[in-house]
């Protein structure tokens, strides 16, 4: 659905940030309202929800593939819901053996991958996608709690394109995906 869903809360805000992460939940807001501030942050879910559904800025007519290699649902179903709010067709693998299969029958624009999978650790995966000629141009991006630093590094040693940190924040997910596709395509 394109309607917005806010949580409204007595939790921390750290707590309600977290919960709507998790589900792919649009945002939060804490009890008491501010009765003064209560309609524009409204306004500003409506606004941002009717934004969504335009097309990120990529070439035009072509749809985008992207391959998730993710195990947690709730992660898949958040990422899921945005990429397809900006128009991207998802593919999806929850464990790595499955998502290099994918990768190399599919044929993605792009592929996110989760590091810490149930069978095959993201290292060895992001090696297996990047040292096979049929990839060499698809962008390799690592979806991460890490810390930054951390993150960094990774995408140094795993030979990737770039990171993005969980949770990942709904609204700049979007965007941030069709960065990568865009620098992909000018080199």
């Amino acid at each position: 659905s394109d309607t917005p869903v806010v949580i409204v809360s007595a939790s921390p805000p750290e707590v309600s940030r977290g919960i709507a992460a998790a589900y792919g939940i649009d945002g939060y807001m804490v009890k008491p309202i501010n009765t003064r501030d209560f309609a524009g942050q409204i306004a500003a879910y409506l606004i941002h929800s009717s934004r969504m559904d335009m097309d990120v800025e990529l070439g035009e007519g072509k749809t985008y593939r992207i391959l998730m290699i993710e195990d947690n649902a709730n992660n898949t179903r958040l990422m899921r819901r945005v990429l397809e709010r900006h128009n991207f067709e998802v593919l999806h693998a929850e464990d790595g053996e499955t998502g290099i299969q994918m990768a190399f029958t599919e044929k993605p624009d792009l592929i996110l991958l989760d590091l810490g999978l149930p069978d095959v650790d993201g290292q060895t995966v992001a090696g297996m996608l990047k040292q096979d000629d049929a990839l060499p141009d698809v962008p390799l991006i690592i979806v991460t709690a890490w810390p930054a630093e951390t993150a960094h590094q990774m995408v140094a040693a795993y030979n990737c394109q770039g990171y993005i940190a969980k949770p990942i924040n709904t609204r700049e997910f979007g965007e941030q995906i069709a960065a990568f596709i865009n620098e992909q395509a000018k080199s």
